[in-house]
């Protein structure tokens, strides 16, 4: 089969014809998620990409913000492959909003937006220490208000759960 186009396209074809129009343009703006990471002042932003516009997406740009200020921290710029950005050392107790923006070669997308809030800081008593490492999910935890090895010194009695140095 051959096929001729030209400005007198009905007496050049021969055969039938099957085209598409491919448009280009700017990507979508890409959906957003966020969750905890960690601390409560530390949060995972995951998008998910959306039509990127008949192009490779070439990066992506993440902006944000305390809700209550008006200064927008650095632009983050963020390769293609990835699909989140960790934001931490976050104020405490503080709304956030999020802009992510895709971008590739025809121009950038609408920004895809967020906000979330970031927990209330969390307050120790002075004092007291965690005695060994975390504990998984559904255990006791103990709390010691003296390091074990003050407790020899001063001969107090051991808790049972108290681990011996």
């Amino acid at each position: 089969m051959s096929c001729f186009i030209d400005s007198n396209i009905r007496e050049n074809i021969n055969g039938p014809v099957l085209c598409w129009l491919v448009m280009l343009g700017e990507p979508s703006a890409p959906k957003l998620e966020a969750r905890f990471h960690n601390r409560g002042n530390s949060f995972k932003v995951n998008w998910i990409k959306q039509d990127d516009g008949g192009l490779p997406i070439k990066h992506y740009l993440v902006r944000y913000k305390a809700k209550k200020g008006s200064e927008w921290k650095p632009e983050i710029r963020v390769p293609q492959n990835s699909d989140y950005v960790l934001l931490s050392g976050l104020e405490w107790n503080t709304d956030y909003e999020v802009y992510v923006v895709a971008e590739n070669q025809y121009g950038k997308s609408q920004p895809g937006t967020l906000s979330f809030r970031t927990s209330a800081e969390p307050t120790s008593v002075p004092g007291v220490r965690w005695a060994g490492r975390c504990p998984p999910r559904g255990l006791s935890v103990f709390l010691f208000p003296v390091c074990p090895s003050e407790v020899y010194h001063v001969g107090l009695p051991l808790h049972p759960h108290m681990p011996k140095i």
